[in-house]
């Protein structure tokens, strides 16, 4: 290999990143045209749904910066949450209604056992919720077949065409619409705020799960992939994640990662490449990561007008006198400020 073959394959990733970063601002600045109108399919029908364990004030806090500037444009709203919570989302919801009627109107809570985290609550909603409904025959194989059936979820209908899948990790920042429109702007099945890899190498690509919009194909495939999944504990994960059984880490660890794997890094794979999309990278090009760098989420907050923060990151902003990032989403808040 020649130095200039080598210089060219040690610079590849840093060019791919400054090639999506300049298309990002240039979409920002409108320099870039969508590939079709977001308003040609407003009529259709669409739903977000906000998994959440909220045992503190910041996520409390969170969920509502999230209705306040996400939620406009969504025919159905659901806060999917554990039983445990029951009583303290009540009360949430009653300032809800007084602060931000119009959301309350749309906004309804189910209560679930949660045991399979963000993705459980998720798929809890979309399948004990009936947002995805099975014909009869599938209905018979859910309750005669003790084998995982896949592709149960193929034939499912739904009222709604597009569903938008958040958690409680991300505090909002502005009025955004963005992933419901790139998912529709692109005809695509799956969008992500945050990418890891680039599509030139597709097997370094997945979309980080916090924040996802999905067609109703896409959220199909989700719920085939995903909502199938038995519940993965310290007994079992093991055996749903052998590669993982060689590597140093505890129970614990091997569950969480395992998780990861199987309900986020993975579920690129049963997409067609080309249906899938992130819309913000993920980490810089010296790998660090927007949550665990603040200067990275600074440089994608000033410059691509990055509309979240993560909630860990709140004592930063603090630090770094930026706590006016709180305000906007949270205006009509009075109770659980984040000052």
């Amino acid at each position: 290999m020649t130095t200039l073959s080598k210089r060219l394959l040690i610079a590849a990733p840093f060019l791919v990143w400054l090639v999506n970063i300049i298309l990002l601002q240039r979409k920002s600045l409108g320099f870039l045209p969508l590939d079709h109108d977001p308003n040609a399919h407003r009529h259709d029908m669409s739903v977000m749904i906000i998994a959440s364990r909220p045992k503190s004030h910041e996520q409390y806090a969170t969920i509502w910066s999230q209705l306040e500037c996400f939620a406009e444009k969504f025919d159905q709203v659901i806060l999917a949450t554990d039983h445990q919570f029951k009583e303290a989302v009540f009360d949430f919801m009653k300032e809800i209604h007084k602060r931000m009627p119009e959301i309350g109107k749309k906004l309804k809570t189910e209560f679930y056992t949660n045991n399979r985290y963000d993705t459980g609550l998720w798929c809890d909603s979309l399948t004990k919720g009936k947002l995805l409904k099975l014909n009869e025959d599938h209905k018979d194989k859910t309750t005669t077949n003790k084998e995982i059936n896949f592709d149960i979820y193929d034939s499912a209908t739904s009222q709604y065409k597009n569903f938008f899948l958040i958690n409680d990790s991300l505090l909002a920042l502005e009025k955004s619409n963005e992933l419901l429109d790139a998912l529709i702007s692109k005809n695509a099945s799956l969008v992500s705020l945050n990418y890891w890899g680039n599509k030139l190498f597709s097997f370094t690509y997945w979309l980080e799960s916090p924040a996802r919009a999905f067609s109703l194909d896409g959220i199909k495939i989700f719920a085939n992939a995903l909502c199938t999944l038995p519940s993965i504990n310290h007994n079992n994960w093991w055996l749903f994640c052998p590669r993982l059984f060689l590597a140093d880490m505890t129970d614990a660890e091997g569950v969480k990662r395992c998780i990861a794997e199987l309900t986020e890094i993975s579920l690129v794979k049963h997409f067609p490449l080309e249906k899938v999309h992130g819309l913000y990278p993920s980490k810089d090009p010296g790998g660090k990561h927007w949550i665990r760098s603040f200067k990275y989420w600074e440089f994608l907050r000033q410059n691509m007008s990055f509309p979240v923060m993560k909630v860990k990151q709140i004592p930063h902003a603090r630090a770094h006198n930026r706590s006016h990032e709180f305000k906007y989403c949270t205006n009509k808040m009075k109770k659980w400020q984040l000052n």
